[in-house]
């Protein structure tokens, strides 16, 4: 009778082999989740840079606002019907340039670049913000500051100061750009 012999020399390299395969799949699975995260964070991160950019410009437009130069300047205020230009951030903004009107309705749309800077790790940022005063005749506020039930020079204010993580030239082109918005109605502004 005849004996067949085994040999088990393959079955080291045989372990060897699908221990390198369990660590390389544990490797890859924690190489994905680990990718994730930092796409996460930078979301988080750019995030936070779009609505520090909304808050500049939410805070700009409650500046300019005290003095009525986005429509409701009351009448006879000399003063405040001079004001042409404003000033946001390091931009003059020349009101005839962004604002647009009719009889019921005045429109302010502007922009604002904020430049990067290396050394704080500071993106470049936009902030655009869009003012909607109109005629309600349902209620809202006088040139004067005092509240109003309606009619004639009863007005309401609306705002959007919206931010971005790109430059104002890049929004629209870069599917990474980021927004973040404030939206205000008047009777919320103080």
């Amino acid at each position: 009778m005849m004996f067949l012999k085994v040999k088990k020399q393959g079955i080291a390299i045989l372990y060897a082999v699908l221990l390198i395969t369990v660590i390389m799949t544990i490797g890859l699975l924690l190489s994905d989740i680990i990718t994730k995260q930092i796409i996460l964070s930078s979301t988080v991160r750019s995030s936070q840079e779009a609505f520090s950019a909304a808050i500049s410009g939410r805070e700009c437009f409650n500046y300019w606002d005290q003095y009525g130069v986005f429509g409701t300047c009351p009448d006879g205020d000399m003063e405040c019907q001079a004001i042409t230009t404003i000033k946001c951030g390091e931009h003059d903004l020349v009101l005839a340039d962004i604002q647009e009107s009719s009889p019921t309705e005045i429109r302010t749309v502007f922009d604002i670049s904020h430049a990067e800077d290396k050394v704080k790790k500071i993106a470049p940022m936009c902030t655009r913000v869009s003012v909607k005063v109109n005629e309600n005749p349902s209620g809202g506020y006088r040139p004067d500051g005092q509240l109003c039930s309606g009619g004639p020079n009863c007005f309401r204010t609306f705002v959007v100061a919206s931010g971005y993580n790109s430059s104002c030239a890049e929004i629209g082109n870069s599917p990474r750009t980021l927004e973040r918005s404030i939206r205000i109605l008047d009777d919320l502004v103080e």
